[in-house]
């Protein structure tokens, strides 16, 4: 059974409420805690990037194998091959946990000095990070299986539930407890092992999940599923590498102080890629369903539809950004900035270009995960992220973060111009020009719209009129961006022979 268009929605939906709600947020966390303090917090957010490299692809192997089976009209399969993978997930749970353990007492010793109250304070803080990120990457087991067999509805609830009480409940807490980062970091780990428990009832309502698989069936499962997983674990540890290498450079080149602005800004691309990725990832199972000679047209279809809708999307909240920094910083934090907000009013253009041009060329992925050619993925992602490597660290020594983060940009431009092109060639019915197309459709007259704007409106001290001018431009902004999605699927509705628009979440 396929899941309805409005499941998808409702997903996606999920998604962007919890990037809007944490970027919200964030100026009241900054506020709460301090800049030491608040850098910690960042710093964790990033870590839940960086522990899914120790998953080496099954979740999303399994994800894949999922979907395939529901292709083949084998759903008896799907419920097992969980359950098989359970036990290799606890032990992965234990050897994680030992790891971060070992890496958060050494992060503690080299700069946690004066953070906390005392030693204990510190120690329990390890311990409640380490129980948050193992049931954090354990439940991504379950997240997968539930992915692959569309099950969205139900992840888009739990998402949001999830998403308030980790942004909005911890920050209550905080505010009525007191005790800084710790009193955060003990309602993470709680919820993390409610989310989890959420994930394993819902996987045996949905997909009849049952337990007590022997370890001979597991090694079974992970022995069929290894040559795929392998392939996805490379792509994905170079795609983590590469949305937070940024962090993990500039964490060790700043002090904690300066790396708040970068924690600041760096909100504004997962803010963005928020507005994309998901959505990709949720078309992941249809893309693995439509692929074959038979159906290439109907893939082709979806993708360039899924173009469209990511463009959507992304460009005006993007050329907002990149337009509005200073603006939106001060509405963001209320007119109350601080040395390290003005900072940060610099890196938010860099930022919003490079997610945005990270974004699109992340799109290839999904042809090629549905051909089972992630090598070529591999390849190609481990040239950008070694490029962004060296831009990084040469940025940093000599320009600080701005130098840093241009050359970031600049790496992600490079890419852009070059991959996506190869990927379409071969795997999109009309090769590449269709997609590169519907991309400049979209981003040269909204950018253009853009700065029209920005010269128009002039600079106001009053906070509310700023607000007032952000509000209008995107809003000009959305809508047409809206008018022009409407206008492609009237026109390839009326010539079917350029090419019909399909819905993005058939």
């Amino acid at each position: 059974m396929m899941s309805s268009p409005r499941d998808k929605y409702y997903a996606h939906g999920s998604q962007l409420y919890g990037a809007g709600l944490l970027i919200l947020l964030l100026p009241l966390y900054l506020t709460q805690l301090g800049a030491e303090q608040f850098a910690l917090m960042m710093m964790f957010f990033a870590a839940q990037g960086w522990i899914q490299i120790a998953d080496f692809g099954f979740p999303l192997a399994l994800s894949r194998e999922v979907a395939i089976s529901r292709r083949e009209h084998r759903p008896d399969r799907i419920g097992s091959m969980l359950a098989s993978l359970q036990l290799p997930m606890l032990l992965g749970m234990v050897l994680l946990g030992i790891a971060i353990l070992g890496i958060s007492k050494w992060i503690a010793g080299r700069g946690g000095e004066g953070i906390f109250v005392n030693t204990g304070v510190a120690s329990l803080s390890i311990l409640a990070v380490t129980l948050a990120l193992s049931l954090r990457w354990g439940s991504e087991l379950y997240r997968a299986a539930l992915g692959g067999a569309e099950q969205f509805a139900g992840l888009a609830v739990l998402n949001v539930f999830s998403a308030t009480a980790r942004l909005a409940g911890a920050l209550v807490v905080l505010k009525w407890a007191g005790g800084g980062v710790f009193v955060w970091l003990i309602c993470q780990a709680v919820l993390s092992a409610v989310e989890m428990l959420s994930l394993v009832l819902l996987c045996r309502r949905k997909l009849h999940l049952q337990f007590g698989n022997s370890c001979s069936e597991s090694t079974r499962v992970l022995h069929a599923l290894w040559p795929i997983a392998a392939q996805i674990s490379a792509a994905s540890a170079i795609w983590i590498s590469i949305t937070q290498l940024d962090k993990l450079v500039l964490s060790q080149t700043l002090s904690l102080h300066k790396y708040g602005a970068v924690g600041i800004a760096a909100a504004i691309p997962a803010g963005l890629l928020t507005l994309a990725i998901p959505l990709l990832q949720l078309s992941y199972p249809a893309l693995v369903r439509l692929h074959g000679r038979e159906s290439r047209r109907e893939q082709t279809d979806l993708y360039l539809s899924l173009t469209a809708a990511t463009c959507c999307l992304l460009f005006p909240t993007a050329l907002v950004c990149v337009a509005f920094s200073e603006k939106l910083l001060m509405v963001w934090f209320a007119g109350r900035l601080d040395a390290v907000g003005f900072d940060a009013a610099s890196l938010i253009p860099l930022y919003a270009v490079g997610a945005s041009l990270l974004a699109l060329s992340s799109m290839p992925y999904g042809l090629l995960n549905a051909a089972g050619e992630l090598r070529r993925h591999v390849a190609a992602s481990l040239a950008l992220a070694a490029c962004i490597a060296v831009a990084l660290v040469t940025g940093s020594l000599h320009s600080g973060a701005n130098g840093a983060i241009a050359l970031w940009c600049g790496s992600f431009g490079l890419f852009f111009l070059i991959w996506p092109q190869v990927v379409h060639r071969r795997h999109l019915e009309g090769g590449w020009w269709p997609w590169a197309r519907t991309v400049a459709l979209f981003a040269l007259p909204l950018g253009i719209v853009a700065y029209a704007l920005k010269w128009l409106f002039p600079d106001s001290s009053s906070l509310l009129l700023r607000f007032g001018e952000l509000a209008t431009v995107w809003i000009v902004l959305q809508g047409l961006a809206l008018c022009m999605l409407w206008t492609c699927h009237r026109h390839w509705k009326q010539f079917p022979q350029t090419r019909k628009l399909t819905d993005p979440a058939s």
